[in-house]
């Protein structure tokens, strides 16, 4: 079952007001919900810990795991 095609989020995100630069941009923000919500810890702190560790398997830069901007 699909709830958002990939069209869908894209033309979402590409219509989003008020965008800021940051590692947790919305489909980033939408993944660490999502792992939040399925995760038997249900932590903040390990949603953006599973963002940290996405990057770092990427190749991108490590950032600190600040719950702040998730919040």
């Amino acid at each position: 079952m699909r709830i958002f095609s990939a069209d869908s989020i894209a033309n979402i995100i590409a219509n989003t007001p008020h965008k800021r630069s940051s590692v947790l941009l919305p489909l980033v923000t939408l993944k660490a919900f999502i792992f939040q919500v399925l995760s038997d810890d249900g932590s903040c702190k390990q949603a953006v810990a599973g963002v940290l560790i996405d990057r770092i398997v990427d190749g991108q830069s490590a950032t600190t795991v600040n719950t702040r901007p998730y919040l």
